[in-house]
């Protein structure tokens, strides 16, 4: 399937800037990278939690999590969050982990 659209194109990462990348990363693209194998740790809220979107004709559509998207991308496992978490709680998720 070609994720690269319009509903994929809803959520990502924005991550700093850089010389020819303007920070924004979306799930179509994370899909799209060549990653074998690894662990993915996602410690920002609700990393695994598909999104849902009225598309044309008035119907539900849900658009891939970034969870599933670094799946799709070839990740072994992903780790991520359910629900909202706090950057306190983020951290220590980390430390635990």
């Amino acid at each position: 399937s070609n994720w690269s659209n319009s509903l994929s194109e809803r959520s990502g990462l924005q991550l700093r800037a850089a010389s020819g990348f303007d920070g924004d990363l979306t799930v179509g693209e994370i899909i799209e990278i060549p990653l074998p194998g690894g662990t993915v740790i996602l410690l920002s809220c609700d990393t695994v939690t598909r999104a849902t979107v009225v598309g044309p004709g008035v119907y539900l559509r849900q658009a891939p999590s970034l969870g599933e998207a670094f799946l799709y991308a070839g990740a072994r496992a992903v780790v991520g969050n359910l629900w909202p978490v706090t950057e306190e709680d983020a951290g220590l998720l980390a430390e635990a982990f």
